[in-house]
């Protein structure tokens, strides 16, 4: 397992030759209560394989700062003795490694310090046989911590644990603050997860930790959650807004479809709502389809010779349905969006039923009201096939005519009238209302009889 590294043991080993003495930095008071070993050869021309192993208890650095090779060690033995030893006489100096000291065992990084102070401590042994029978129990200590570490143990505030109860604490406080971390981000989407140094290291324990595992994955599982939040508000901002498309709204509505809209009512509201629409205006646009085509063929051959088609009662139940469904979907107030890709199919629906009208209004005659529908269908020629726009036409055109009659014989029925030609204006306006049965023109007849019968010399 590879672990982060929490912190750096503090034992430590110090190997220093005559040529590095000078950067050992002392201001010749301070007592250095560290035992150690000073292997020392009796003079300084001497060769360094005469060097012989002194031990000493602590000792004090009273070599010169910037002057290579100049000054003197004071060294303290097991016996309370003092001996000053100048510098140029000390080949190495090994200050003892105290596990005791080594509080922090609990990374790969840790194991290889401890690894290389047996080395080096090896290597000295190697060099000056005569050091081995006092660093031979040192390298032993070293080498049980590592056993210890190789064993699948953890040595934390100078105790041993089994690594698992290590890595399950430590993965429990990883998971804390990182938990704390994603609840104070504003917005969550700013806290970068993948490159937070807990959450790497919170991984790392994952790879060979069942506890370390699922607090990773209920770390990654609240982040996400939370920028799913986030996420979700702006689109269900962005579908609000009044000039969105519906390219635009499908899209957005797609994002969210992927954002788990049930966490959220508002969003599983509105992810329902686009949906409805969405199934509205595709039922919709088959219908006016079903619809323009069903005119068409039963328009086909027809002649409009005054008398409106008889639109089929299947046909006017269909055009009825479908209007009345779009009518109570836009009466829910939907979307811009939504109310804008059904204009089309809604009109084909609206107009759909004044074919079902024509047929009544010729009959009684109503042939203003007649041509405002005539009109509308014939403003949109898009909607309807070729059959169906020439009757259109040949009924407007009936329409028009009758009107053109009706108002010339009206109007010339008023002049007479207003000549003093009352019979003849009569005449003019019975015409005229046989033609198109208007509430003023009756009462101008109804007027003109009484004026015709009053004239009329009363017989003896």
């Amino acid at each position: 397992m590879s672990l982060p590294r929490i912190t750096h043991c503090v034992a430590f080993l110090l190997c220093v030759t005559t040529a590095g003495f000078g950067s050992q930095p002392g201001d010749g008071f301070s007592v250095q209560e560290r035992a150690g070993l000073a292997l020392v050869k009796p003079q300084p021309w001497s060769k360094d394989t005469e060097a012989t192993a002194l031990d000493f208890k602590a000792f004090v650095n009273r070599t010169a700062d910037g002057a290579l090779g100049a000054g003197y060690y004071e060294f303290r033995t097991k016996n309370a003795d003092r001996r000053q030893i100048p510098i140029a006489r000390i080949v190495k100096l090994v200050i003892y490694p105290d596990v005791q000291q080594i509080q922090q065992i609990v990374s790969r990084e840790d194991r290889q310090t401890l690894s290389s102070m047996v080395d080096e401590l090896r290597a000295v042994e190697a060099k000056f046989p005569g050091s081995r029978n006092y660093l031979d129990p040192f390298v032993k200590k070293l080498g049980e911590e590592l056993a210890k570490y190789d064993s699948g143990m953890i040595k934390t505030e100078g105790t041993w644990i089994p690594k698992e109860a290590f890595v399950k604490s430590e993965a429990g406080k990883l998971a804390d603050l990182l938990k704390a971390d994603i609840r104070r981000a504003q917005p969550p989407s700013r806290f970068e997860l993948d490159e937070d140094p807990k959450f790497i290291a919170l991984k790392e324990f994952a790879n060979t930790n069942a506890d370390a595992k699922r607090l990773a994955t209920e770390v990654s599982a609240q982040y996400q959650r939370l920028t799913r939040t986030e996420k979700r508000s702006e689109l269900l901002s962005r579908l609000a807004r009044e000039d969105i498309s519906l390219s635009e709204a499908q899209d957005a509505l797609a994002q969210l479809k992927a954002l788990h809209p049930d966490e959220d009512p508002k969003s599983a509201a509105c992810v329902a709502m686009w949906d409805s629409g969405i199934k509205m205006i595709e039922t919709a646009s088959g219908g006016a389809k079903s619809i323009s085509n069903s005119i068409e063929i039963e328009l086909t051959g027809f002649e409009a010779d005054g008398t409106p088609p008889q639109i089929s009662s299947k046909l006017d139940t269909e055009i009825a349905t479908a209007n009345g469904a779009i009518a109570r979907f836009l009466a829910g107030n939907p979307p811009l969006a939504l109310s804008d890709a059904l204009r089309k199919s809604a009109t084909v629906c609206v107009l759909g039923t004044g074919f079902g009208k024509l047929k009544a209004l010729f009959e009684e005659k109503r042939y203003i009201e007649a041509k405002d529908v005539l009109d509308e269908l014939n403003s949109r020629p898009e909607l309807f096939g070729p059959e169906t726009m020439r009757v259109v036409s040949g009924l407007r055109r009936q329409a028009v005519g009758k009107i053109e009659q009706f108002t010339r014989l009206r109007d010339e029925g008023k002049l007479l009238a207003d000549s003093g030609k009352k019979s003849e204006a009569l005449e003019k306006l019975e015409a005229a209302f046989s033609l198109m049965p208007d509430r003023d023109v009756a009462q101008q007849i109804g007027l003109l009889k009484e004026d015709i019968l009053a004239a009329t010399p009363k017989m003896q």
